[in-house]
């Protein structure tokens, strides 16, 4: 324990001599101050545990000096004993009503004074250790984590609110005198008290783990704890800390399992780019390309037949070479627009939207609906595109899955978001398994989601069994975008 500081307030340097003489054989680090003012700039500086002040000062008497030391904060609770050659009983009022602690008469009797100062000292020592407790409770009763005192045998000496709340306790007592283990989940109390010898062992040390405490109505809460042993009230214990981790373990599952479904995703994105470019080398090659071959057939008898052939047999020829021009053209122009409509540059959403329904109906026979109008200025080029995208994997899925009779397509727009909603009166599904699954509906939902949230969007699905089917994305129209001319 560091010694005592005590500040020697006197003019006379003589009484400093002596009463360093007084205290050699005592422990205490001594300060001077010879003036009023050195008293009141050197006590900040030093942070005494006692002030012997002198009276009787020229500058600043000790009257004005103790009532000055009580009006700073830093130092306004330090003990201050005042020496007085002064025995009157108005004397001793003043220097109290000044804030002084006490009175040493002078000339000094050394055994009064040793006995004075250590009496004033061992008492401020024990005051600022009941303040220290006291602040050292407070922290720990608001504490957000949980705080225990454990001694060696793991019993629980001290629980704060917080970890009876974590354990669902009704109060302390229901901790207290209980071993820690006991609140610890069964398949983890090997672990925690292999964690808790190794802390207990280690004075100085922090020791980290993560385990499982099982609360009082039968559930389980993960945990980080930190552990260091120290001396309490004489004794070995070790303080541990335990926080909640809860949300990090969701937060990190979460994490876990979009990257799992992104991984999934690239190579599912992967698949369909192959699939694609298989679908377009054999449109190309089946309707194109035979007509391509066709023609240049024609060609080539043509040319065989310019010199000795029928005008007839030439024009039939180039009639049907005219003919399958003009089928590959209507070929090109249709893999073109599978691959980009044009009206979507060129006329904008909704017409885009109408024209994608009509050809849905064409195919799948399903009735369709279209309600909304074309937005005010043209929305961005790549919200547009995002929700007609999301709207083409919507149909697809409704196509496939759904069994319906009738498709609502209906898009709104204000200042702030696109808002596409796509309905069906289909078989509908459970949105839970479908969320977790890894089959062609769950591929077009994660891709309807990719889509939305590239352009910090959202695509949510409504649905249940025999209910049908509703699929609404949001798209916000982010302050930057270029809108479509």
């Amino acid at each position: 324990m560091a010694p005592s500081t005590i500040l020697i307030v006197d003019d006379t340097p003589a009484i400093h001599v002596m009463i360093a003489a007084l205290l050699r054989d005592d422990a205490y680090q001594l300060e001077h101050a010879y003036s009023g003012e050195e008293a009141l700039t050197k006590v900040l500086a030093v942070s005494p545990d006692l002030v012997l002040l002198d009276i009787m000062m020229p500058d600043i008497d000790g009257f004005e000096v103790c009532r000055r030391l009580r009006s700073l904060p830093e130092v306004s609770e330090v003990p201050i004993i005042m020496l007085t050659a002064l025995a009157n009983r108005s004397s001793r009022l003043r220097g109290l009503a000044a804030g002084a602690d006490d009175f040493v008469s002078k000339p000094f009797d050394q055994a009064e004074l040793q006995v004075r100062i250590k009496t004033i000292t061992r008492l401020d020592r024990y005051r600022r250790l009941l303040a220290e407790r006291a602040r050292f409770d407070r922290l720990v009763e608001l504490a957000p984590d949980g705080i225990l005192i454990i001694d060696g045998d793991g019993v629980v000496r001290l629980a704060n609110p917080a970890i009876i709340r974590l354990l669902g306790l009704e109060d302390e007592d229901a901790a207290v005198g209980q071993r820690f283990s006991e609140f610890v989940a069964s398949t983890e109390r090997a672990s925690w008290m292999s964690f808790f010898s190794r802390a207990k062992q280690s004075t100085g040390g922090r020791h980290i783990s993560e385990s499982t405490l099982q609360r009082a109505d039968g559930g389980q809460t993960p945990v980080e704890i930190t552990a260091g042993a120290f001396e309490w009230n004489h004794t070995d214990v070790v303080q541990v800390l335990v926080r909640d981790i809860t949300r990090r373990k969701l937060a990190a599952e979460a994490l876990e399992r979009r990257n799992r479904e992104l991984r999934s995703l690239t190579a599912r994105l992967a698949e369909v780019q192959e699939a694609e470019q298989q679908n377009l080398a054999r449109e190309l090659h089946d309707r194109v390309g035979q007509s391509l071959t066709a023609i240049s057939l024609n060609l080539t008898i043509i040319d065989q037949s310019l010199d000795s052939g029928p005008p007839s047999m030439i024009r039939s020829r180039l009639d049907d070479s005219l003919q399958l021009l003009e089928e590959t053209a209507r070929q090109v122009r249709t893999v073109m627009t599978e691959l980009r409509p044009p009206m979507l540059d060129d006329y904008g959403l909704l017409p885009a939207l109408r024209w994608q329904l009509e050809q849905f109906s064409v195919r799948t026979g399903i009735n369709v609906r279209l309600e909304g109008d074309e937005p005010v200025p043209r929305l961005p080029r790549v919200v547009e595109l995002t929700q007609f995208r999301i709207c083409q994997e919507a149909l697809n899925n409704v196509a496939k899955h759904a069994g319906a009779s009738e498709v609502t397509v209906m898009h709104r727009t204000d200042q702030h978001e696109s808002v596409l909603v796509i309905e069906d009166n289909g078989r509908g599904f459970n949105v839970e398994e479908l969320s977790g699954a890894t089959s062609e509906g769950h591929w077009g939902l994660l891709t309807m989601q990719e889509r939305a949230w590239a352009v910090r969007g959202s695509v949510n699905v409504f649905s249940a069994p025999g209910q049908g089917t509703r699929v609404v994305s949001e798209v916000p129209l982010q302050s930057g975008q270029r809108p479509a001319p």
